[in-house]
């Protein structure tokens, strides 16, 4: 398992609909989160890493509560408290390598620095022993909550089930490093599907309105994914009628789509960042469709929001130059 840092502007959405979410408060302390520990259908679960507090000294673990502690002294590092696990989108993690962890916390020395990486490592060393036992917790707790959520079990917890419908299930299943992803073995519906929020490229001319013009509604276009006809642009009948998709799943890409651009939209302003439009594409897993595709300047139209320079493969497209200092401006401002 792997230690990450959850987004706080993520965090801060999910508040709004379940008051029983950790708020994370950064300032200058780090609030970890563990790698993987619940894989239920097609999201996945972290779980928040916390100090110990007296109480927990007398706890017992239980489905809900497990502690870091070392058998041999008896001392108690850290607690886990699936309770507050929450599904998490991958865009929404960072995960942190112990070189790095000054970008996320301030130490007054190298050996208060230290002595962090120590604990870390320590805690580290619990999770990976139990790894299969928070694994059969996690499951246990989630099927108990969703199940019988009247239960005081589940009133303790985090609405698994309602934050699943606000977050976004994808392929990803690990991160396995800067190059390397593990995905989840999708079928490919063949459709592009592209959400524009303000009027450019192909839009703007097909339409004759300005580049620039902010729609009056965010626009929902499929593409037919063919590169020998050249992606053509269609509609949800077309899509039904050659058997690219049923009106199920285009009803449920479309609720996603939707969905995802309003988490978008609202995290990359806060990195002084207006979305344009994007495409993303949808694949068939277990019954379930999930977004299968990446977020980047590659797959999106991204502008400064005061300048309205141009981040993205526009740079390229229109011979603008300075391509990869564009790309590099995005990714700084999004802390990678």
């Amino acid at each position: 398992m792997n230690w990450y840092v959850i987004d706080k502007d993520y965090i801060t959405y999910l508040l709004q609909f379940d008051s029983r979410v950790g708020y994370v408060e950064y300032g200058d302390r780090l609030k970890l989160h563990v790698g993987v520990v619940l894989a239920v259908g097609e999201f996945l679960y972290y779980v928040p890493v916390s100090s110990p507090k007296e109480k927990h000294r007398i706890m017992s673990n239980s489905l809900d509560f497990y502690k870091l502690q070392d058998p041999v002294t008896g001392y108690l590092y850290a607690v886990l408290n699936l309770n507050n696990m929450i599904p998490v989108p991958n865009h929404c993690l960072t995960q942190i390598k112990y070189d790095k962890l000054g970008d996320f916390r301030y130490f007054k020395d190298e050996k208060e620095k230290t002595n962090y990486i120590y604990l870390l490592q320590k805690e580290k060393s619990f999770i990976d022993a139990a790894q299969d036992i928070l694994q059969r917790n996690a499951q246990k707790l989630y099927q108990k909550c969703t199940t019988n959520p009247a239960s005081s079990l589940a009133k303790r917890c985090c609405d698994f089930k309602m934050l699943e419908e606000k977050g976004i299930p994808t392929h990803l299943v690990e991160e396995l490093s800067d190059r390397e992803t593990a995905v989840k073995a999708v079928e490919i519906v063949p459709l592009e599907v592209i959400v524009r929020n303000v009027a450019a490229g192909s839009f703007s001319k097909k339409l004759g309105i300005e580049e620039g013009f902010r729609l009056l509604a965010p626009t929902l276009e499929f593409s037919y994914k063919n590169d020998d006809l050249g992606d053509p642009m269609i509609n949800d009948y077309y899509a039904i009628a050659i058997g690219a998709a049923t009106r199920e799943e285009i009803d449920r890409i479309t609720e996603l789509v939707f969905k995802i651009n309003e988490i978008l939209v609202a995290y990359f302003a806060e990195k002084n960042i207006d979305l344009i439009d994007f495409k993303v594409e949808f694949g068939r897993y277990k019954g379930e469709i999930i977004l299968a595709d990446e977020i980047s300047p590659d797959t999106c139209r991204f502008w400064d929001s005061e300048t309205h320079e141009k981040l993205d493969k526009d740079r390229f497209r229109r011979d603008l130059g300075r391509v990869e200092e564009a790309y590099e401006e995005v990714y700084r401002r999004l802390g990678l």
